[in-house]
């Protein structure tokens, strides 16, 4: 859904997550990483409307610090990570 793989279309990928739950696909993951956190922004659309209905995994590790990507499971990292990508969703729950 980020422009990882290319330009990204946020109301085509609103459009998608409809069909999906639409569909019956309920199972959600993302992560911090795709689209630095950008990639959690449609799914905070769809959600609004579709909280009941998705169940949202994430991950998280990776962290830029000093312009390096670096690796983290520091408790106080994974709190902020799970604080932040909430917040991105508009969620207060996974």
């Amino acid at each position: 859904m980020s422009s990882l793989y290319g330009a990204a279309d946020e109301q085509e990928n609103i459009k998608i997550l409809n069909r999906a739950i639409e569909l019956g696909c309920t199972l959600w993951d993302t992560a911090d990483m795709y689209g630095f956190g950008g990639n959690e922004n449609p799914l905070s659309k769809v959600l609004k409307e579709h909280r009941n209905e998705a169940f949202i995994c994430t991950k998280f590790a990776f962290l830029q610090e000093n312009g390096e990507i670096k690796v983290s499971d520091k408790p106080e990292y994974v709190r902020q990570a799970c604080e932040n990508s909430l917040k991105r969703l508009g969620i207060d729950y996974y």
